[in-house]
């Protein structure tokens, strides 16, 4: 689980310096804030899908007549 989530951890991070300074230097300022929080969201659903969270699965079919 470490590992798994160490390399989220540090993918994450590479990835983010340098698409914010990308955006940074074309002077889109904006863009990379709103960049920034969409990575902080899926590192943190990352984190929390490789800590052991589940989807809830349907007990039952939604559709019993489709085939």
């Amino acid at each position: 689980m470490w590992i798994k989530w160490s390399l989220l951890t540090i993918v994450s991070i590479l990835v983010t310096i340098q698409q914010m300074s990308y955006w940074f230097k074309k002077g889109h300022r904006k863009h990379a804030w709103v960049f920034l929080l969409w990575m902080i969201i899926a590192w943190g659903l990352g984190s929390a899908f490789i800590g052991g969270l589940e989807m809830p699965a349907p007990t039952k079919p939604l559709f019993p007549a489709w085939k």
